[in-house]
């Protein structure tokens, strides 16, 4: 791909066009259009994006992804923070998505070839010194799931295992998050999800899809290295997701362990 960034005044900047793409498990390059679904294509995606603060604590972005003859994917975010007390937080966000088949309309995913589809995902935290708690939820319509073959869904509510965007679902979430660096040791942190949706369709089918619950925990130990000096940029994270999905045989679970490690080599 080629891309271009920087900052004009109090907006940042990304745009670009991008032909191909390796997944993670992938040996090879794949055009954008394959890896969202429409084998033998080879189109690619034009994007741009812009970020700014326009007041204090107030956050604004804008996204579109236009993939050649695929879909188009228009995403929207305002966040706002607020200081309540010296030790009190507020946080509020929102993000709104709209997708829709577009050229060609190549995907084969939906009930129809002109498809489109709309989320809202929600987020309020309120934090009070070293812990966070957080609520929320989102709504997804019932045109398509949301498509997100090039990346990651971003919404506040895309957990470990499942992101909560199928068609026509919907769902609620809870957090929350402590800081043990005081209480334990430095460094070490913290922090929990559940996530609840239902009355999702299969896009395709039309049928009724599992409801389904979500348990995520994630732990997080940054060590303050000061000496041996090369240890320094080490970052161990350890994270359990345990699904329970109606009528399923069994209830799904996963265990993460990710070590980083980023240190300047000149």
């Amino acid at each position: 791909g080629l891309t271009v960034g920087g900052t004009v005044g109090p907006v940042e900047y990304l745009g670009g066009y991008l032909w191909k793409m390796k997944a993670r498990n992938s040996d090879d390059f794949r055009f954008m259009s394959g890896e969202a679904g429409a084998p033998g294509s080879d189109d690619g995606v034009a994007m741009f994006g812009a970020r700014v603060k326009p007041l204090p604590g107030l956050v604004v972005e804008f996204n579109e992804q236009y993939g050649i003859n695929t879909f188009n994917t228009v995403w929207v975010l305002a966040e706002y923070t607020q200081a309540l007390a010296p030790d009190l937080k507020l946080f509020i966000g929102g993000q709104f998505t709209d997708e829709r088949a577009v050229g060609d309309k190549l995907l084969t995913n939906a009930s129809v070839q002109d498809w489109d589809v709309q989320n809202v995902s929600l987020k309020a935290a309120l934090t009070w010194k070293e812990v966070t708690f957080s609520i929320g939820g989102q709504v997804t319509g019932s045109g398509n799931t949301i498509q997100a073959p090039w990346g990651s869904y971003p919404g506040y509510w895309s957990l470990i295992q499942e992101d909560f965007d199928r068609a026509n679902e919907k769902a609620v979430g809870i957090g929350v998050a402590y800081d043990f660096s005081k209480l334990l040791t430095p460094g070490l942190s913290a922090f929990a999800n559940i996530a609840w949706g239902w009355d999702a369709i299969d896009p395709k089918t039309r049928a009724s899809a599992p409801d389904q619950t979500e348990y995520d925990l994630t732990v997080d130990y940054r060590p303050p290295f000061k000496f041996p000096a090369f240890l320094q940029g080490m970052w161990l994270r350890v994270r359990g997701a345990i699904l329970d999905q109606e009528n399923a045989d069994q209830t799904g679970w996963q265990v993460r362990l990710i070590l980083n490690w980023e240190r300047d080599l000149l």
